[in-house]
């Protein structure tokens, strides 16, 4: 008997020194509510309000990983830990993979992994993606109107429409289902507390998941109903730039009954934005609620989101040295925003315009304002084998931007300043006055501008001997869309189908004018009342008392479009063995537009304006709409593909993929051409994958070799008519285009507290077929000459991006140190004028100060660097990249030109409490 009792000792002994216990705490030392282990092979462990795990001694060697509610996901071997720490999550957490194809397979679903526990998104939605490997992404105007693209589709995706090819996205539905030029889907994205997840889907599958999307979907996810009885509040306080900003964040989350939950969260911000701006920048928020409801087979979430936010977006700035861009003319490249003064007027004109009556309201201080008020309703049911996903969403969108376009340089030698104001022959002795004080500053004769002789100054002088060519801009758009998609998931043995529709039908109106204004050359522009006496000894005003001039008379546009969008698509995931798994998917897409966009007019010429007074020039080339349109009716039937292989076997995994699109043109293909034109020419597009990854407890990477081929892709510059001074776009070229290039992610575990990692793109970009219209100053097309820029390199797609960041976790403290590298750019197609690599420094520290509460503080660009991140060319009015040729800069070495810097250094701190 004493044998068989030791006999049982020992082998309890020897079991229990098997098994590894584990304790795992917040930051602070306390328990956790639910935390669930898991690992691939091994029953998944859920442990509820406590602290202590057990793994068994088959379990122990093993890479698990632990998740909890509101916090960042660990990843460890239990035989190497005996404590782990838990750190609460940022509003945005992990990139994690929807994607109903490919669930559980991130690498082969082509998408990124994001893990940072201190809060990115206060600059706006493309900014914050800056942690992501292989997509480029240009924020450099502020929160909104950014570009955004990846894999070298690029072409279209210029500053007018930055997300041209990738699919912004909220809860599985696009922000919007169409686009055009100063209407992009990020106006209307604001990121707040509800925010749990963000998925990337990157590569040519993402044409087959997501409408007319081929370069890639970004996809913010709300909290589900698990998250229920939560509730935060977040306050951010900081300076971007010298400005201050504030902003208050607020979530709400509680169980109705044991089936419905409710979610509300919002946000109201006030910032004077990166730059010097006499007005505030950016002012206003949103509001957004989600029910949930839980019934035997699914779930209904209904969303109701109202957005009404006030914010801008910068223009460029005067830069000379072409190979080492330097500010010019007293201005900054940290500080300095060459905008519209402050001003309010009602300007005649508008698209209800009749016969000398009508008018709208112009306010440079009100920026952008943005609305939106959406709802959106969500099924998941199970109906037989069959799991189905249903959403729908109508949203109600409306942009009205009171502010300004250009701000050029115009030389008082030359002809412009003058001209620009609408009068017919504006020579003699100018006077200027400052429109708030009427305080004269100078008096110019101009007569000899047209022999030769230049300009002089009988009184006074003007800042830098120039005026600004700045307009003041005015866009009043609205849109209405539904939106509905149907999903229908069946697994089997082998492998997994999906079927799915998606549908929408979109109501565009819009109306765009400018006029110009007379404002001094100089960092804090001021603007200038203007008046002519001519060689009769006439009076005649060139502005009106606020400095504004030529009203409406720069270019207008005006007309509706209606968009039908209808696809039907199908992916199969297919285990071929344990090791082999096989991917086909393909899309059908029917895009219907149709719409009438009116023909303008000039007015008031002939009878003194719209005052009727033939002295006040500025009113005497209003345009206005006629009776003519352009009315069109343009259907696309386009198909994409896409096949891929998978190879998996323990640690390591490889995969290739090959995909066809089709990208049909965006509405801005209809509004920007004023006369009679063709049906547009969708887009081919060919993507390429290679890959390979590899996982270890303490090392992973991944690599994936791609190429991209764009073909047929409508491209136009603007031009100007020097002797009218009407903005015009030139006539479209078709080009192609190709990228090759490579992409790398790892992270290595120097210890438990410390990590490095490392996002990497190297590419290059080429023409194959790229031709540019030189209008030689023009309107008429007689005169047009073309240039072949075949096989240079595309502009604005960088050689190389490269991010190093190191991260520490330990106790109740979170650093990170990251470190990104912009390659060098073309600015132009001639690649005549190249944009310099530069680096900026990003800091993030956070301590959580108990179990509910963190502090953290989150400086971007702390070391002020001040790189190029776009290029428009030779600073004078209306002109464009393109126009800075070889020869153009050869012969104006000393010549400036116009530069977009990357924001300022920025500093915010934020305070979070969960209840």
């Amino acid at each position: 008997m004493r044998t068989v009792i030791l006999a049982i000792l020992l082998l309890s002994t020897a079991l229990l020194a098997a098994q590894k216990e584990i304790i795992v705490t917040d930051a602070v030392g306390e328990s956790l509510d639910r935390l669930v282990f898991s690992a691939e092979g091994f029953e998944s462990k859920v442990i509820e309000n406590q602290s202590r795990v057990v793994f068994d001694n088959n379990e122990v060697n093993n890479i698990w990983s632990v998740e909890a509610q509101g916090y960042v996901e660990e990843t460890f071997m239990p035989m190497n830990v005996d404590t782990l720490l838990m750190f609460l999550a940022s509003t945005i957490g992990d990139i994690v993979v929807t994607d109903f194809s490919t669930r559980g397979n991130t690498f082969f679903g082509g998408v990124d992994q994001l893990n940072n526990p201190l809060d990115l998104s206060l600059q706006g939605t493309a900014n914050e993606l800056n942690f992501l490997t292989g997509i480029f992404v240009d924020g450099s105007l502020g929160e909104i109107a950014s570009r955004v693209y990846t894999r070298g589709l690029s072409v279209n995706a210029d500053d007018d429409i930055g997300w041209y090819y990738v699919s912004l996205q909220e809860d599985g539905l696009p922000i919007s289902a169409v686009q055009y030029n100063y209407f992009a889907p990020d106006f209307f994205h604001r990121t707040d507390l509800a925010d749990s997840q963000v998925e990337f889907i990157r590569g040519g599958k993402a044409s087959i998941l997501s409408p007319n999307a081929p370069g890639g979907i970004i996809n913010y996810i709300s909290q589900d109903e698990n998250h229920s009885n939560r509730k935060s509040f977040k306050t951010t306080v900081g300076l971007e730039g010298n400005n201050p900003y504030g902003r208050l964040d607020g979530l709400w989350n509680a169980d109705i009954s044991e089936s419905t939950s409710l979610l509300l969260s919002g946000h109201y911000r006030y910032a004077d934005g990166h730059r010097d701006t006499p007005y505030a920048w950016s002012q206003g928020g949103q509001l957004k609620a989600r029910l949930y409801h839980n019934f035997d087979k699914g779930i209904i979430r209904f969303g109701v989101k109202y957005l009404n936010d006030r914010t801008n977006r910068y223009t460029g700035m005067t830069a000379t040295n072409w190979n080492n861009p330097q500010a010019a003319f007293g201005q900054s490249l940290n500080s300095t925003a060459l905008m519209m003064p402050a001003v309010r007027l009602n300007i005649p004109g508008g698209p209800d315009f009749d016969n000398g009556e009508g008018s709208y309201e112009y306010d440079s201080s009100n920026g952008i304002h943005t609305t939106e008020l959406a709802f959106n309703l969500g099924l998941d049911y199970q109906v037989g084998l069959w799991d189905l996903g249903i959403k729908a969403k109508y949203s109600a969108k409306q942009i009205d931007w009171q502010t300004s376009f250009s701000n050029a340089r115009m030389q008082l030698d030359d002809a412009t300043p003058y001209f620009i104001s609408g009068a017919a022959f504006p020579l003699g002795n100018v006077a200027f006055r400052d429109a708030i004080t009427k305080e004269q500053i100078a008096v110019v004769n101009n007569s000899e501008i047209f022999s030769g002789g230049g300009y002089s100054y009988i009184s006074g002088s003007l800042p830098n001997d120039a005026l600004m060519g700045i307009a003041p801009w005015k866009k009043d758009d609205s849109l209405d869309d539904l939106m509905l998609q149907i999903v229908g998931n069946r697994e089997f043995t082998s492998g997994t189908l999906s079927l799915g529709a998606f549908w929408s039908q979109s109501e565009l109106g819009y109306f765009t004018n400018a006029s110009a204004a007379y404002v001094t050359f100089e960092a804090n522009p001021r603007l200038l009342e203007v008046s002519l006496q001519d060689f009769s000894g006439e009076e005649q005003s060139l502005s009106d008392g606020n400095g504004i001039s030529n009203y409406g008379g720069l270019f207008f546009e005006n007309g509706s479009i209606a968009s039908l969008q209808s696809s039907l698509f199908a992916h199969y995931n297919h285990t071929l063995n344990y090791n082999l798994e096989f991917e086909v998917g393909a899309r059908y897409e029917y895009i219907n537009h149709t719409g009438s966009q009116v023909i303008p007019m000039r007015f008031g010429g002939d009878i003194g304006g719209a005052d009727g007074d033939l002295s006040t020039a500025y009113d005497q080339s209003i345009l206005v709409p006629s009776e003519d349109s352009n009315d069109y009716d343009f259907s696309y039937h386009n198909q994409s593909t896409s096949v891929g292989i998978a190879y998996h076997e323990g640690s390591h995994e490889a995969f290739a993929r090959l995909s066809l699109s089709k990208k049909a043109p965006e509405l801005n293909y209809y509004i920007t051409y004023e006369s009679d034109f063709e049906k547009g020419i969708s887009e081919d597009i060919l993507q390429a994958e290679l890959g390979y990854g590899i996982s270890k407890s303490s090392f992973n990477a991944s690599g994936v070799a791609f190429y991209s081929r764009q073909s047929n892709v409508a491209k136009s510059d603007f031009g100007q008519d020097e002797m009218t001074q009407q903005i015009f776009r030139l006539p479209i070229q078709l080009i192609d285009a190709n990228t090759i290039g490579f992409e790398l992610d790892w992270t290595v575990r120097l210890s438990k507290l410390i990590s490095l990692s490392g996002q990497h793109t190297i590419q290059q970009s080429n023409a194959i077929d790229y031709s540019v219209v030189n209008a030689n100053g023009t309107i008429s097309t007689e005169d047009d000459t073309f240039s072949d820029f075949s096989e240079n390199e595309l502009p604005h797609v960088p050689n190389a991006m490269h991010r190093i960041s190191l991260d520490f976790k330990g106790n109740a403290w979170m650093a990170r140190a990251s470190i990104f590298h912009m390659g060098s750019r073309f600015g132009n197609i001639e690649n005549s004028f190249e944009m310099g690599a530069y680096q900026t420094l990003d800091l993030s520290l956070g301590y959580q100060l108990s179990k509910k509460c963190i502090i953290s503080v989150n400086g971007q660009n702390v070391l002020n660097s001040a790189g190029i991140a776009n290029f428009f060319g030779p600073n004078t009015f209306g002109a464009s990249a393109n126009n800075a040729t070889a020869e153009y800069i050869s012969a104006n070495p000393s010549g400036d030109f116009v530069v977009f810097p990357i924001l300022p250094r920025s500093i915010y701190l934020s305070l979070r409490y969960d209840i």
